[in-house]
């Protein structure tokens, strides 16, 4: 059985715990999930109950995760609650606060939009017994590594660092042979911790790189529409631009405008995301590469992990996200070459 429930993005605090738990008692017992108490979460053979903090519930990636999800808890018999971050922490935090009060959920699989914010909310879970998973997104203020930050956490996640290393690289492989080769970046969200840490590492390497000239970082977020006009003003004040980087669902908006204008031969393009459309438009060679990850297949592994610890079994406690799917063993570089034979794993549409 799974449900979607969309919380308010308000900024309350533990003050509004109370009213936010008989909430979301009152609608977990609707969908009849039975209210189990402690005794679920000490028992040998407890009945799976999984609430999924995805970043929102309209996001194609956190779609993709809650996927990958609700696979597992199907193949554990158990039950699954997708949790409507909204692109907020504190949303977040209320949820997690209201979650663990219920007593409803033995697993929490997190995709956590605050990171350092929800550690203390994930300190609490684990301490009254929940099998808590960070996935995609680390929980904490180190975005160099996959290791837990928490005790007791299972961390599947990407390495910011990582990623913008990697496409900032693709980036400038797109230039080619170009003496001087004008790049854009389209950032992501700027009030993400996550985001922040990523683009700051892609335009330090595309700076450090002399050919190289940056000029352009406008902030063109997660869906095709933004990423149309994006391309459209910055083509419009950089005419003879040569890459073109971003989120895989800003990029497909790009593409759109550059087809329209005519310029989708001069302007390379790379995304960030292992989307069906992304996949395709590298191997058709509309883009030049995409930073692929199966995020069904890690959001799976994520919540399996945690579900076999919640067993009492062991599990590893810390795997590389981009390390799992068909260019694993690239770590997300997803040139044509490494793309043959693969295919998107969710549709950005």
């Amino acid at each position: 059985m799974v449900e979607m429930i969309t919380w308010p993005s308000r900024r309350v605090r533990l003050a509004g715990a109370v009213a936010i738990t008989a909430l979301m008692t009152g609608v977990i017992g609707s969908a009849g999930v039975a209210a189990s108490t402690k005794a679920q979460l000490v028992s040998k053979s407890p009945k799976i109950h999984i609430a999924f903090f995805g970043f929102m519930t309209s996001n194609s990636f956190a779609q993709a995760g809650w996927v990958g999800v609700q696979k597992a808890a199907k193949q554990y018999h158990g039950t699954a609650t997708f949790l409507n971050g909204n692109f907020d922490p504190t949303t977040q935090d209320n949820q997690m606060t209201a979650a663990i009060a219920s007593h409803q959920y033995n697993v929490f699989v997190v995709e956590a939009y605050g990171d350092a914010e929800i550690v203390p909310y994930v300190r609490r879970a684990i301490k009254a017994g929940i099998a808590v998973v960070a996935e995609y997104a680390p929980i904490g203020s180190n975005f160099t590594t996959v290791k837990p930050q928490v005790p007791g956490l299972i961390s599947v996640v990407d390495v910011p660092k990582h990623n913008g290393q990697v496409l900032a690289q693709m980036g400038i492989a797109a230039c080619g042979n170009l003496p001087s080769c004008q790049v854009a970046f389209l950032i992501g969200n700027t009030d993400s911790p996550l985001d922040v840490v990523r683009s700051n590492e892609v335009e330090s390497v595309l700076k450090a790189d002399k050919k190289v000239d940056l000029v352009a970082t406008p902030v063109a977020g997660y869906v095709q529409a933004t990423g149309e006009t994006t391309a459209e003003e910055v083509l419009a004040a950089h005419p003879a631009l040569n890459v073109m980087i971003g989120s895989s669902q800003a990029i497909e908006g790009a593409q759109t405008y550059l087809a329209q204008a005519g310029k989708l031969s001069q302007v390379k393009l790379v995304g960030n995301g292992g989307s069906t459309q992304a996949v395709n438009a590298v191997k058709s060679g509309k883009w030049f590469a995409t930073y692929f990850e199966d995020e069904p297949a890690e959001a799976y592994l994520a919540t399996k992990y945690a579900i076999e610890k919640l067993q009492g079994k062991k599990v590893p406690n810390a795997v590389n996200s981009a390390s799992i799917g068909p260019v694993g063993k690239w770590l997300g570089d997803g040139t044509r070459a490494h793309l043959k034979g693969v295919s998107g794993t969710y549709s950005d549409y």
